[in-house]
């Protein structure tokens, strides 16, 4: 967030990213979830506690599970509830995570049985 906006506090950092115009602010913190800003609101979704092998693709997992849900959405995105957002995010988060068991980045995605098993 400093890099970005020259604020290292997370609430701060995104109410001014969210305030220049960005519908739906996201900061991953690893073992510690991912903090969002939306119109909805604000708060922080816990990861979950897994067995990390690897962290590469993490990330990619993370955003790609974020880009699927919203894209199934047939309404803008500043219109999504508190609660779809944040099963967004835990949703998000479980691919994530279930990234971080496995060596490499494509062959450690998930399958929709793994992340649904993980969710459940």
């Amino acid at each position: 967030m400093y890099f970005l906006i020259g604020e290292s506090d997370i609430q701060v950092a995104s109410s001014k990213l969210y305030d220049m115009g960005i519908k739906l602010v996201l900061v991953t913190l690893g073992k510690d979830g991912c903090y969002y800003k939306h119109s909805s609101g604000s708060g922080q979704i816990p990861a979950f506690h897994v067995d990390v092998v690897d962290t590469t693709g993490a990330g990619d997992g993370f955003l790609g599970g974020i880009l699927y849900n919203i894209s199934r959405i047939g309404y803008p995105i500043e219109k999504i509830n508190r609660s779809d957002i944040e099963e967004i995010i835990r949703f998000s988060n479980a691919i994530g995570g279930l990234c971080t068991t496995k060596k490499g980045a494509i062959p450690a995605m998930p399958s929709m049985d793994e992340v649904k098993k993980l969710l459940s």
